[in-house]
């Protein structure tokens, strides 16, 4: 048996993002209420990311994109820890890198975040000896997995599937051409929700993240999101087993202002 490691939309970076100690253990401390549950988002995350990322020594690490969260241009960068893209990166190697892995493989993100003139996770690829692509196909074993960052949300509960059958369909037809192979595992980032389908054609998923709210999600999005990573366990002949992590984030429920 093979373990890998799906990790993506880390957003190194943003406030609620994955970041390293150094970016939240003073904050802890501060008088600001807000600055101090960011914080506390911040450690809660990590540490999730930490014991995960430790369990155990990985067979293959992939990273579905996102992993740095950029400069913030649509507010000024106001919710960044760091708007230096190459700080961000470190934070981003640093939180990858606890995470032992023989293999890396990873796909670009959306060039809002990881650069729209530059791929700033190209150097994060390139320091952490990973291969990175738009799109990515890999076969283990006999399972062959479909990696690419940006699918479709759906403003409904019951819309949330529909973008994953699509791709499957898309896929189908790209390998019925010729020009692609015929996907087992088809995996998704950008929506910041978990949704699996499983069927006799294939499994279909959106990978949750490591970034909690943000002032575009609070202000123009609907729906729930889910933080974590994915463990894919694979045996050989095409066989292997889907297991979500996922953290609890009920500390930092909203609350009721009494009036």
């Amino acid at each position: 048996m093979k373990y890998g490691l799906i990790v993506s939309d880390t957003h190194s970076g943003h406030g609620t993002g994955l970041a390293p100690p150094q970016y939240w253990r003073e904050s802890l401390k501060a008088e600001d209420p807000r600055i101090r549950k960011e914080a506390m988002i911040r450690k809660a995350i990590w540490e999730f990311a930490e014991r995960i990322f430790t369990s155990r020594k990985w067979d293959y690490l992939f990273s579905i994109g996102d992993l740095v969260d950029g400069k913030g241009y649509a507010n000024g960068g106001i919710e960044q820890l760091t708007t230096d893209r190459l700080k961000q990166v470190d934070m981003a190697v640093e939180a990858l890198s606890m995470a032992r892995a023989k293999t890396k493989r990873f796909v670009r993100g959306t060039p809002y975040h990881v650069g729209k003139e530059e791929n700033f996770e190209d150097i994060i690829a390139q320091r952490m000896d990973a291969v990175i692509k738009d799109h990515m196909f890999v076969d283990i074993d006999g399972t062959v997995v479909d990696m690419k960052h940006k699918i479709s949300g759906s403003g409904v509960p019951n819309g949330r599937a529909t973008p994953l059958l699509r791709s499957e369909v898309w896929a189908l037809m790209w390998h019925e051409r010729g020009l692609a192979p015929k996907p087992d595992l088809i995996v998704r980032g950008h929506v910041h929700y978990h949704i699996l389908i499983q069927d006799v054609v294939s499994a279909k998923m959106t990978m949750p993240c490591l970034q909690w709210d943000s002032q575009y999600g609070k202000r123009e999005c609907e729906g729930t999101i889910d933080l974590g990573v994915v463990e894919v366990r694979f045996s050989k002949g095409g066989v292997y087993e889907i297991i979500p992590h996922i953290l609890d984030m009920t500390f930092a429920k909203a609350e009721a202002e009494q009036i």
